[in-house]
């Protein structure tokens, strides 16, 4: 690659690497200004900040992403939860029919029916 082999690619004066810098907004810090800056380094300290900030934002995400659907997931099996004991409570009641308790707690008749059969028991 011309970059890694040609010297001059390799090596920018400090003012024009604060210019890279400043453009880039990275937090890097390169060597007094009567210096050379080695490009290829400055290069792979941008990557590795980089990288690093995208790790981090990415975990950041999965992490918040991951509650929320927690949050759902656990909603969810509450209100499940809920219908179950509430047609459980109506079958010991003997107070309407398979059908009627599935339409009013929205389970499937075949749960109902199911927990019939566990309450007969």
């Amino acid at each position: 690659m011309l970059v890694n082999s040609d010297e001059r690619f390799k090596h920018i004066d400090p003012d024009a690497a604060n210019l890279i810098k400043a453009s880039l907004n990275f937090d890097i810090s390169f060597p007094p200004k009567s210096c050379e800056v080695n490009m290829c380094r400055a290069i792979k300290e941008i990557k590795k900040e980089a990288y690093e900030n995208g790790e981090k934002v990415g975990f950041e995400n999965g992490e918040k992403v991951g509650f929320e659907n927690g949050e759902k997931v656990g909603f969810e099996n509450g209100v499940k939860q809920k219908a179950k004991q509430t047609a459980l409570n109506l079958i010991r009641m003997h107070v309407l029919s398979y059908h009627e308790i599935a339409a009013a707690t929205q389970l499937p008749l075949t749960e109902v029916q199911a927990l019939a059969t566990e309450v007969q028991n």
